[in-house]
């Protein structure tokens, strides 16, 4: 058994525990002990631990724990709206305690000392919504500087996400998924749907931060069209992994203006790898391995792969495309700066039919042009990373 999950174990098991006696009571501190020394055992490999609770996922850091899949205390906590714990080198053993009494008190459990302060407030046990920010943090420079989200965990993810797929030729399916659930709930984090959006900050962070950003536009405006919710997540997983393919193509030829002909056919191969990258991945794959194939075809019949015969393409695709246009046109390149909204915007118009299926386009159009005018645009920086 892996450390977190010892640990987790030992957690629930103080919440089980302390629940059936007061405040002092010798099982609930032999139980804390235990919990907190597992914590200890936890640190001796990962200085700041953090977890984070997805409906039925449990995810460690960058990586879902499948053996914890279902854990009851993980959905009770997300249901509370505690999202992501995260524990601090420092943490003292009355931290711990602190934390262990403010979640009994979220849980509804009997026995919490209201003598206790809150744990989160001292900054070395925080906890709360997905891109929930510790008081000793500064705030973003973004649009908003009162924005409740921050998604710096998000993309470090994604970008392991990319790297994983290129090392090893497949695609952690399970993690991406519980990575959109984790943008879904940072863009409802206040209960109305914000559009958090990453700003580059330098050219090698481009792939990670356009595939989250894509994956929010997708999500944000498949509720926009009034989707299923169902059909929103996979979506948003197809707009995440859209661009999975380019972990096959060499890297010198994604920021280059000039490419040779052989250069750029060999460029224009990154939607069929993607497609087959995730086509291993099973039948939860279908949606985003249509998108990853078709986002660079057109509505005319034009773009790639050249179609073969006239066909519709997957709903997933046109909405995916438009909005992964939009990201590329509003963020620089080497070879380009970036386009104002409002040129984006209408760059879109002009294509709809043409390069983008006009309903979709128009739709997309309108969603964004009430996003900004309602201030719900949230433009967040990512930190500095090396290249994917």
């Amino acid at each position: 058994m892996s450390a977190p999950i010892r640990f987790l174990n030992a957690l629930g098991q103080a919440f089980a525990t302390m629940g059936l006696y007061s405040p002092g009571h010798p099982s609930r501190t032999r139980v804390a002990d235990t919990a907190y020394r597992h914590l200890l055992e936890l640190q001796e490999t990962d200085t700041r631990p953090h977890f984070s609770f997805l409906e039925d996922s449990v995810v460690y850091g960058q990586r879902a724990l499948h053996e914890m899949r279902s854990w009851p205390w993980g959905d009770r906590l997300a249901g509370a709206g505690v999202e992501r714990v995260e524990f601090a080198a420092d943490a003292t053993r009355e931290d711990f305690g602190g934390f262990l009494n403010d979640m009994m008190g979220l849980l509804g459990l009997p026995g919490a000392d209201p003598a206790l302060a809150r744990a989160e407030n001292r900054g070395s046990v925080r906890y709360g919504a997905i891109g929930i920010r510790g008081t000793d943090e500064p705030e973003p420079e973004g649009d908003d500087p009162n924005a409740p989200c921050d998604l710096t965990r998000e993309y470090d993810v994604a970008r392991w996400l990319y790297n994983a797929a290129r090392e090893d030729h497949a695609v952690p399916m399970t993690e991406a998924g519980a990575l959109v659930r984790s943008l879904a709930l940072a863009m409802h984090s206040d209960g109305a749907m914000l559009v958090p959006l990453l700003r580059l900050k330098s050219y090698d962070q481009y792939t990670a931060m356009h595939s989250l950003n894509v994956s929010v536009l997708v999500m944000a405006f498949s509720e926009h069209l009034d989707l299923h919710r169902a059909d929103v997540h996979a979506f948003g997983v197809a707009g995440l992994l859209h661009d999975i393919g380019l972990t096959r193509i060499p890297a010198d030829l994604l920021d280059r203006f000039a490419l040779s002909r052989e250069e750029q056919s060999r460029l224009e191969q990154h939607p069929i790898e993607g497609a087959k990258l995730l086509l291993k991945g099973g039948p939860d794959a279908d949606i985003a391995a249509a998108a990853a194939y078709e986002h660079h075809m057109r509505a005319d019949g034009g773009g790639y792969p050249a179609m073969s015969f006239p066909r519709e393409r997957h709903y997933a695709s046109r909405v995916v495309q438009v909005c992964t246009v939009y990201d590329a046109l509003r963020n620089p390149r080497p070879f380009r700066p970036a386009w104002p909204a409002a040129e984006a915007l209408s760059h879109i118009e002009r294509g709809a039919g043409t390069e983008f299926d006009g309903d979709v386009a128009r739709a997309f159009v309108v969603m964004m042009r009430e996003v900004r005018a309602e201030s719900r645009l949230l433009v967040l920086d990512a930190e500095p990373a090396p290249a994917l």
